[in-house]
């Protein structure tokens, strides 16, 4: 929507198709009818009159003029700012103390980026008529696309000094305090347009963009919902709609917002983008990924649009696809360290470790010290069992900023390198920064059982079975059934396992541990069958190919059993 006011153009009430058959026959002021444009008017047809009647020799100098701005705006109107602002020039020469052709051209230089000579126009306007708000607002505008947010300012006072009841000044200076951060200025502009025009969709969403930016989300909610519902095709508003109800939790609202905006703006990149973001977050990476594909082909040059679809490859394991689009944004930019850690990410879901700590290592030379690469070379460290080296970079981006998810991480890195105390007091202090971490409240039973305490190791299970659901929820069983199974309590190991199952089939420590309790009471033909689901859910689980070797040289199969025992040793 153009924040300024446009020169009108007189128009016609009615037009005769047949008006061109013979043109030359048509009396002037038929011409001047379809030149001056309006309802039924094509802008070929504006364009062909205008042309008939510059020919005439006999046109007073202020006629021509006219007719020169008219054909201006037929131009104009077919996207053809060159020769609309040839025609516009022409008129000015003409007429140069013609305030509105000033003003006509300085909006034609807007709409093509050109604001330096903007301004100069309406500057030439202002200085033929100093009390035209409409000039003054349109500079303002012009300085404001410019970043010179105070000149802009100062041009919407005198507006609103000049014109107290137009709106459409309170929002543009509206939106000029929000440029400086001056957020409650703004919102009592934007309220000011709105007690002057009630169904002003854009103040609305302006003033919901303030109360975003203000952390007040549901005051934006409010405000974005009412700019739709007035201006319904208003692609910015849903889009806006979108972020603030993601921001509080409600997904799938949002997603239905980024669909709106999609539909009222059906090239809206950043739209696609922000409803691939949510739905990769849902998990729902293919669609996520057809929203990045989109974003990418409507906004090319975004890095943000094409690493986000480089981790969706990466999330689907194209990893093929992934890499190209890494390397693409490292080719466009070297020092691009966000780029570097994601492609480390995807190395390491790769498990190729040494290539994602290399790239890991490469960003923390361009930003030293960035928590969120020193907790994942850590984990990168701890997966290729350097426990040492884990340790010294989640303590630093611990020191850097604190998070639950780190302390957890340390938690585990002390856990591997036998520090069972230091491991559940990590655990601990996840748990008081997120009270519903249910793997903190996991691992702490783990780490408790490990050291004797029976007790609170149980308790971290039941706390773990509380706040789960679905696939969690079956993992969380099937901890507490290992519990069980240690503490010699066959029967509800069992019925644990069977608790986890129920919920997720491909639970690979459920079909573990309920084989394990099958080969304790020496039912092998059990034991096999659920060591065979465990492996075949988890081929890296390497205890259960022992356990399955175990069995299989009970029953006296050698050959298989050395087989399944030499492959938990190799762990390959």
């Amino acid at each position: 929507m153009r924040a300024y006011l446009a020169w009108g153009v007189a128009a016609a009430c009615f037009l005769l198709a047949a008006l061109f058959v013979h043109p030359v026959r048509e009396p002037p002021s038929a011409l001047r009818l379809v030149c001056h444009g309006g309802r039924g008017v094509t802008s070929d047809q504006q364009i062909a009159a205008c042309n008939i009647l510059i020919n005439d020799p006999t046109l007073p100098r202020r006629d021509l003029a006219q007719i020169y701005a008219q054909r201006s705006f037929a131009h104009s109107g077919k996207n053809e700012n060159k020769e609309a602002i040839a025609d516009i020039s022409e008129a000015i020469r003409l007429m140069p103390n013609e305030e509105a052709n000033w003003i006509w051209r300085g909006n034609l230089y807007d709409d093509m980026d050109r604001d330096d000579l903007a301004i100069k126009d309406y500057a030439h306007a202002i200085a033929l008529a100093p009390d035209d708000e409409r000039a003054i607002n349109n500079r303002g505008f012009a300085y404001g696309r410019l970043g010179q947010t105070d000149r802009a300012i100062a041009d919407y006072d005198a507006a609103i000094k000049l014109m107290p009841r137009v709106a459409l000044y309170y929002v543009n200076r509206g939106e000029a305090w929000q440029g400086k951060h001056e957020n409650e200025k703004a919102i009592a502009d934007f309220d000011k347009a709105i007690e002057l025009f009630p169904d002003y969709a854009r103040a609305y969403r302006d003033r919901g963009d303030t109360y975003a930016a203000l952390k007040k989300d549901g005051l934006a909610i409010d405000d974005f919902q009412k700019a739709v519902s007035l201006a319904p095709n208003d692609a910015a508003a849903w889009n806006n709609l979108g972020c603030a109800l993601d921001r509080t939790d409600r997904e799938d609202d949002a997603i239905n917002a980024f669909t709106q905006a999609i539909k009222a703006e059906p090239r809206y990149a950043t739209a696609y983008d922000n409803r691939g973001l949510l739905r990769a977050r849902k998990g729902d990476i293919k669609d996520a990924l057809a929203d990045f594909q989109k974003a990418t082909g409507l906004s090319p040059r975004s890095a943000n649009m094409l690493r986000h679809r480089a981790e969706a490859y990466a999330d689907l394991g194209r990893y093929d696809r992934a890499m190209e689009d890494f390397a693409a944004l490292l080719q466009r930019n070297p020092k691009d360290y966000t780029s570097l850690n994601n492609r480390g990410n995807a190395y390491r879901k790769m498990g190729r470790l040494d290539l994602a700590i290399a790239d890991y290592t490469r960003a923390l030379t361009l930003i030293p010290n960035e928590p969120t690469i020193l907790a994942n070379r850590s984990d990168a460290y701890q997966r290729s069992g350097r426990n040492a080296l884990a340790l010294k970079d989640i303590d630093a981006a611990i020191a850097a900023e604190p998070t639950y998810l780190r302390y957890r991480r340390r938690g585990d890195t002390k856990d591997d390198m036998g520090d069972r105390q230091g491991a559940i007091a990590d655990y601990s202090r996840a748990l008081k920064l997120k009270p519903g971490d249910w793997i903190s409240y996991y691992n702490r039973a783990v780490a408790y059982a490990d050291e004797g305490d029976k007790t609170q190791a149980l308790a971290d299970y039941n706390a773990a079975l509380e706040i789960t659901r679905g696939e969690d929820r079956a993992q969380a069983y099937a901890g507490r059934a290992g519990y069980f199974f240690d503490d010699g309590d066959d029967d509800k190991a069992l019925a644990d396992c069977e608790a986890a199952l129920k919920l997720d089939r491909k639970n690979a420590d459920a079909w573990y541990w309920r084989g394990r309790v099958h080969m304790r009471r020496h039912e092998d033909a059990l034991a096999l069958a659920d060591f065979d689901a465990a492996i075949r859910a988890d081929p890296d689980l390497m205890d259960a190919y022992r356990r399955r070797g175990q069995v299989k040289l009970r029953q006296g199969d050698r050959k298989g059993g050395d087989a399944d025992i030499a492959k938990s040793k190799s762990g390959a």
